[in-house]
């Protein structure tokens, strides 16, 4: 069992564990990697965002503290990458949805941890945009649950900042020719690029299905991307990483994605239903 405490806002590991024949057992110590961590955070401002090469651990939110992926010691990091399944398939199966995928061979991937400064931002201004074939094909809200008011209002200015950033920062100087960039727009004219991601599955299409998005075929940048924001407070949806705080066997019943769990909650619930029934007969023979 791996037991944690508290300190200075910070989630720690205790330095010894015991094992079930009470022996101690000392805990892996990474003392050098961890001063470098925490150098890092000091450099960067004493609050960063955790990421591997491809995904951030943002189904782990409901972990942290403050239910952001912000870090300010290394435990807050260990405690979001251990917790997310994010991570865990970016560790043991990086390339199952690549079309080149090969079972039969061996691929080795050297992982890394980046840290970003950490920055209070305005969910309503970040973008997630799609580039296929090197042309700018679609545009969407990057926090697709709710509802902003503004960007419906600013939407043929938001598209014409986003192609000018794209013609200009990214255009033929990005190594693939198909891939996801998220940008932060602070103002008009004022954008910043956040990151990079697959163009494929594995990204989130948000507002755009898959199948949607590789059916586009603009041949060239020539023509406006598709846009897409939620358009009013009806068309909200609930928070898709909402299902990761609640244990797993609770989501597969709910969607009943795991027949075998259904059936063996409905026998428990007719063996209880039953042990109720006799129990009430007893009482009332016990009556008579």
């Amino acid at each position: 069992m791996e037991l944690f405490y508290q300190t200075g806002g910070c989630l720690c590991l205790f330095s010894a564990i015991q094992n079930t024949s009470g022996e101690t057992i000392a805990a892996p110590s990474f003392q050098e990697f961890e001063e470098q961590l925490s150098e890092c955070i000091k450099n960067l401002g004493g609050q960063v965002f955790p990421k591997l090469n491809w995904s951030a651990p943002r189904d782990a939110v409901w972990v942290s503290f403050d239910g952001t992926l912000k870090c300010t010691c290394p435990s807050d990091i260990y405690l979001l990458l251990k917790s997310s399944e994010f991570i865990s398939h970016d560790i043991f199966q990086p390339f199952d949805k690549c079309e080149d995928f090969d079972e039969t061979k061996t691929y080795s991937v050297e992982f890394e941890l980046i840290l970003k400064a950490w920055y209070n931002v305005h969910a309503a201004y970040e973008f997630r945009c799609f580039v296929k074939n090197n042309a700018l094909i679609a545009i969407t809200q990057r926090h697709h649950t709710a509802y902003f008011e503004y960007i419906h209002k600013d939407k043929n200015n938001i598209i014409s900042d986003i192609r000018s950033f794209h013609y200009h920062v990214i255009e033929n100087k990005f190594p693939d020719s198909d891939y996801v960039f998220d940008v932060y727009r602070r103002d008009k004219g004022k954008l910043y690029l956040i990151d990079f991601n697959p163009f494929g599955s594995v990204t989130d299409g948000l507002l755009f299905t898959w199948q949607e998005l590789s059916e586009i075929n603009h041949t060239d940048n020539s023509k406006d991307p598709i846009f897409r924001h939620v358009e009013s407070e009806l068309a909200i949806v609930p928070d898709p990483y909402a299902q990761y705080a609640v244990p797993k066997d609770f989501v597969d019943l709910s969607s009943g994605e795991d027949a075998a769990k259904l059936i063996d909650l409905l026998q428990l619930k007719t063996q209880s239903q039953g042990a109720e029934t006799s129990s009430d007969e007893e009482n009332c023979q016990d009556k008579v």
